[in-house]
């Protein structure tokens, strides 16, 4: 059987081990939240882009009934 000196070490071994998990999982998810923001913010820019370049389109050329009945 193992001594409880060797045992208590084992045990402060994986509490350390244990403890900088925790921080690493701390950085990681902090990083998550950071990227989650990032994507967001380049999700609304492009769908405004999209938007812009659309609406810049439609302003451009009239595709209107109307548009191609004219003469002009």
């Amino acid at each position: 059987m193992a001594s409880v000196s060797a045992l208590t070490e084992e045990l402060d071994s994986i509490t350390s081990e244990l403890h900088a998990v925790e921080i690493q999982i701390q950085e990681l998810t902090e990083r998550q939240q950071e990227l989650i923001q990032k994507k967001k913010v380049l999700t609304k820019k492009i769908k405004q882009c999209l938007e812009d370049s659309d609406a810049g389109a439609s302003n451009e050329y009239d595709s209107s009934p109307a548009a191609w009945n004219k003469e002009d």
